[in-house]
């Protein structure tokens, strides 16, 4: 049956539900470690926040109870957020001839949402999903079901998958009932307008946010010491997954033989990576990578496909000017300022953009400046003060502190 939550005082809290599938937990804390950095800013704005992180049944990564606190994860001051991790029964999300098994998993990860939803004591005024599927699919679902407005957060670089897997006239009807949509670009503002219907007016654009109390210039000398980098050379950063959409190995290749070069490998990765310019290669906490992007001197990512790069953002505010792909993804982040953009594809232009900002210290140096000013437009705490006001329009119900 199916009930109205609305807010009949005005001391109550504006209180938002989060339904992401990747969230942090003791066992796995850089699982979602963005959706948890947002989350923590809307509380400090003044939101309540929960979180419901459906799990499946027999392949759940880490130990952890079914609610749990995040304690051990929190920044100092932080309020703590509340996480259901529910148990759903998953039959994947494959194509077999013309029928999909994402119609069985979707409606048990809708299921176990829905159940969880029910059991709350205190009922949220908007649910989130973070991406269309299965969070948003399930944010859409559950808050058409308990009469409350719904926002997704849409920032994949493809939706491909979700084609072959749903199909656009599904795609549709899965989100009929959507009452905002948070797109990280252009691109995936018009995406959702031409294949889910969503309206213009009910679409903001909001590109990633970048912690600048966590990602902010560090003293060079001092992190190349930590590390034991050199520091008679200039150092080139790559931060991501070692794969081909990211490109790390095109990064390898453009500056082979550059004398007085070397590279920065933070991640981990399929793609082997091997050479004497490699200085470092391993994965770190998110804490410290600011340390090791302190460190270099140019940032690079020729990546094929992104929503809206957090790598790229959080170089910036460590002040770092970067080599990033000319393609439309990175239009609402990157400008001449504080990029030189080249085909992603294309090692010898990626090789020309390195060549050109490592002979040229001064240039180098403006455009670090000019990246770390850059960079206080996608500060993270005014971007969850500009989306909570969005969630709050669409709560007619609302009634504002005070």
């Amino acid at each position: 049956m199916q009930s109205s939550f609305e807010l009949n005082n005005s001391s109550r809290k504006y209180h938002v539900l989060i339904i992401s599938s990747n969230f942090p937990s003791p066992a796995q804390p850089i699982s979602g470690i963005f959706v948890k950095q947002f989350a923590d800013k809307l509380q400090k704005h003044g939101a309540e926040v929960s979180v419901i992180s459906p799990q499946p049944l027999f392949s759940r990564q880490g130990e952890f109870k079914q609610t749990a606190t995040l304690k051990e994860l929190r920044d100092a001051g932080e309020k703590e957020i509340k996480v259901f991790r529910p148990s759903y029964f998953s039959f994947s999300s494959r194509r077999v001839g013309p029928f999909s098994t994402y119609a069985l998993s979707g409606k048990q990860y809708i299921r176990a949402v829905k159940s969880t939803f029910e059991s709350l004591t205190n009922k949220p005024d908007l649910i989130y999903g973070h991406a269309l599927y299965p969070n948003g699919h399930a944010a859409v679902s559950v808050a058409q079901y308990f009469d409350i407005p719904s926002v997704v957060g849409v920032g994949e670089s493809s939706f491909s998958d979700y084609e072959k897997i749903r199909g656009k006239k599904l795609m549709e009807l899965d989100y009929k009932g959507l009452n905002g949509l948070v797109a990280l670009s252009s691109r995936n503002s018009r995406y959702c307008q031409e294949v889910l219907k969503v309206a213009p007016e009910n679409t903001i654009i909001e590109p990633n946010g970048v912690d600048r109390s966590l990602f902010r210039k560090l003293d060079k000398k001092k992190m190349r010491d930590k590390y034991n980098l050199p520091s008679d050379k200039v150092l080139v950063a790559f931060v991501g997954t070692f794969n081909q959409r990211k490109g790390p190995d095109r990064v390898l290749a453009a500056i082979k033989g550059m004398k007085n070069v070397g590279v920065l490998f933070v991640g981990s990765g399929p793609i082997p990576l091997e050479g004497n310019q490699i200085l470092f290669k391993q994965a770190v906490p998110h804490g410290n990578i600011h340390e090791l992007l302190s460190a270099a001197d140019i940032f690079c990512l020729p990546t094929l496909n992104e929503g809206s790069s957090n790598a790229t953002l959080e170089a910036m505010a460590c002040g770092l000017p970067v080599v990033g792909s000319n393609r439309e993804y990175n239009d609402e982040i990157l400008d001449d300022s504080v990029a030189i953009r080249v085909d992603p594809m294309e090692t010898d232009e990626i090789r020309a953009a390195l060549k050109k900002l490592a002979a040229d210290r001064q240039l180098r140096e403006n455009m670090s400046e000019a990246a770390f000013h850059h960079a206080e437009k996608f500060d993270l705490e005014n971007r969850a003060a500009r989306i909570l006001t969005f969630f709050k329009s669409t709560s007619k119900s609302y009634i504002p502190l005070g």
